[in-house]
C-alpha cells in the first residue's frame, strides 16, 4: 500500500513538471511541421527560432538540428532571467536541396536535458503562385495521384467557398483541381514542381488560388481590403502571408481568359491585377500568362482576347506570354493529362532560364510575332519576322480523322480576296506567298476557334519554334509597305 503510494505521488510530480514544461515556452518564431522556407540567393535560408523562458530555474536553452533524422549540429543560449522571463533566439541556415531537417528544443535545469518542441520535415526551397480558373487548376481526365515529400503547399483550395481563417496548415501538394480539399494544386503545377525537383533538386512550394469559371473580375482584389476572405484574391493573398512567403514568391502564373464579362475590358482588369500582385507580392521577378486556346467554351471572339494576352509581353517588361494551342489531348475546354503534362514542361523550359542558371535557349520560347512587311512592290509574298532570332517552323498540314487541314487557309486578311498559296521559312521569317497582288493591311494567324464549316475545335496545323512550341495567335496585325529603298529604285 505504502508503495503505491510513493509511485502515485511520483506520477503526479512528473505529471506536474511535464504540464510546466509545456507552458514554459512562448514562440516567437518556430517552424511549422512540413514547413518550406524560401531560397534566397545564397541558395539557403534562415530558419529563426525565438521566444521567452518563463518558467523560473531553467539553465539553458538548446537547439538540436537533423539532417534526414542524423544530427547535424546543436546550439545552446545560457538563459538570463528579467521579470519572470528570460529571451532567447537561434538562427539556422538550412541549404535548399532534397534534404529535410528536423529541429528539436529542449530545456537544461540542474544536469536534466527534457525535449520540449519539435518540428519535423523543413526544406529550403522555391515559391511560385498561381491563379485563374479552371485551366489554372485542373485535374484533366483523372486527378494526378503523384505526390513527394519535397513537393509542398499551404491551407485549403475552397474554390467558391469562403475561406477558415484556422486552415493554416502545411501540407504535401496534391493534384486536387476543380474541387475543395487541402494542400490542392492541380494537375500541371504538380508535375511542374516535380520536374523542378527531378532536375534541380530543389523544394517547391505552389500555392493555388484559381477558382473554376471564373472571370477576370471575379479575380479582383476588393479595393477596400485585398484580405477579405470572400474573394479568392483575398483568400490566396491570406494563405501565402500566413505561410510567410508572400515576400518571397519568384513568379506569379496566370490561365485565364476562356469566361468573362466583356473582352472589352479585359487590360485594363489585368492591369489591375498586375498592380496589386507587384504591391502584395513584392519579390516577384516574372509573371507568367498563358495565351488561352481554341477553346469552345465561354465567351466569343476568342481571337480577340488572344490578341490582348499576346500584347501584355509587349506592355509589361516583366510578363512572359506562353502558348495554350498546341498542347496534346484538348477536349473543348480542358485537355487530357498528357496536355498538363506539357503545359509543364513548356513552362518549366522557361521558367529554368529564368531561375535555375540554364543557358538561353531561344526556341523553348513560344514565337512571337515582330513584324509583317511585303517583300516587293508586286505585293505578292509577305515576310513575317518573328522574335529573337528564332527557327521558325511552317508545320503546314494537320490530319484529323478522314480530313486534311492546310495551315495556308487559316491566315485571314482583311481584304477578303487575298489567299496564302503556301509558306516557307528561312531561320527568324516566315514567307507567305499570296495567290496575286494584294491590297491588305492587316493579318490574322488561326481562327477563333474552329476549323472552317465545322464546329470543332482547332488543333493544328501551327507555326512552332524548333522545338515545337506553338507561335502565340495574332489577330489585325499590321503588315508594312516594301523597304523604302525598294520604293525608291521602281521610280527611277
Amino acid at each position: 500500500m505504502e508503495r503505491k503510494k510513493y509511485l502515485t505521488a511520483f506520477l503526479l510530480l512528473f505529471s506536474f513538471q511535464t504540464f510546466l514544461l509545456a507552458q514554459s515556452i512562448q514562440y516567437s518564431a518556430f517552424p511549422q511541421h512540413l514547413q518550406l522556407y524560401p531560397r534566397d540567393a545564397s541558395d539557403s535560408a534562415t530558419v529563426p527560432i525565438s521566444g521567452l523562458v518563463t518558467t523560473p530555474g531553467q539553465d539553458s536553452i538548446l537547439l538540436t538540428v537533423y539532417q534526414n533524422n542524423l544530427y547535424w549540429q546543436r546550439q545552446a543560449h545560457k538563459l538570463i532571467y528579467s521579470k519572470g522571463q528570460a529571451f532567447f533566439d537561434f538562427e539556422t541556415r538550412i541549404p535548399a536541396e532534397t534534404i529535410e531537417f528536423k529541429f528539436e528544443i529542449a530545456l537544461a535545469s540542474k544536469g536534466i536535458t527534457r525535449t520540449h518542441t519539435t518540428a519535423d520535415s523543413i526544406v529550403c526551397g522555391d515559391i511560385y503562385l498561381v491563379s485563374g480558373q479552371s485551366n489554372a487548376i485542373p485535374q484533366g481526365n483523372a486527378p494526378y495521384g503523384y505526390r513527394n515529400e519535397y513537393c509542398r503547399s499551404f491551407g485549403k483550395i475552397t474554390i467558391h467557398a469562403s475561406y477558415d481563417p484556422a486552415d493554416t496548415l502545411w501540407g504535401l501538394a496534391t493534384g486536387m483541381g476543380w474541387s475543395p480539399g487541402n494542400f490542392g494544386v492541380g494537375t500541371w503545377a504538380l508535375d511542374l514542381m516535380r520536374i523542378i525537383k527531378d532536375d534541380k533538386g530543389i523544394p517547391v512550394a505552389i500555392l493555388n488560388g484559381a477558382v473554376n469559371g471564373s472571370n477576370i473580375e471575379f479575380n479582383q482584389p476588393n479595393p477596400l481590403d485585398s484580405l477579405d476572405l470572400s474573394t479568392t484574391y483575398g483568400r490566396l493573398l491570406y494563405r501565402a502571408q500566413k505561410s510567410n512567403i508572400a515576400q518571397h514568391a519568384k513568379a506569379f502564373i496566370w490561365i485565364q481568359g476562356e469566361n468573362g464579362k466583356s473582352i472589352l475590358n479585359y487590360a485594363a482588369n489585368f492591369d489591375t491585377l498586375y498592380r496589386a500582385w507587384h504591391i502584395n507580392f513584392p519579390n516577384l521577378q516574372t509573371i507568367y500568362v498563358f495565351q488561352i486556346g481554341m477553346n469552345q467554351c465561354g465567351i466569343k471572339n476568342k481571337h480577340i482576347l488572344r490578341e490582348i494576352q499576346r500584347k501584355f509581353g509587349d506592355q509589361y517588361t516583366d510578363v512572359e506570354v506562353l502558348p495554350c494551342n498546341g498542347l496534346p489531348g484538348f477536349q473543348g475546354c480542358h485537355w487530357w493529362q498528357p496536355g498538363y503534362f506539357k503545359l509543364a514542361g513548356w513552362l518549366y523550359g522557361i521558367l529554368v532560364q529564368d531561375f535555375y542558371g540554364d543557358s538561353l535557349d531561344i526556341d523553348a520560347f513560344p514565337p512571337r510575332i515582330k513584324k509583317a512587311v511585303y517583300t516587293s512592290l508586286t505585293r505578292d509574298e509577305i515576310a513575317l519576322t518573328f522574335e529573337d532570332q528564332q527557327h521558325i517552323i511552317w508545320d503546314s498540314i494537320h490530319v484529323l480523322f478522314r480530313d486534311t487541314f492546310f495551315l495556308r487557309n487559316y491566315i485571314y486578311f482583311d481584304d477578303s480576296l487575298t489567299t496564302v498559296q503556301k509558306g516557307y521559312t528561312s531561320n527568324d521569317t516566315l514567307f507567305l506567298s499570296l495567290s496575286s497582288t494584294s491590297q491588305a493591311k492587316h493579318l490574322t494567324y488561326l481562327p477563333d476557334y474552329s476549323y472552317k464549316n465545322l464546329s470543332y475545335p482547332y488543333l493544328g496545323p501551327f507555326i512552332k519554334s524548333l522545338h515545337g512550341i506553338t507561335a502565340l495567335t495574332f489577330h489585325d496585325f499590321p503588315i508594312d509597305l516594301p523597304p523604302e529603298h525598294e520604293s525608291k529604285g521602281s521610280n527611277k
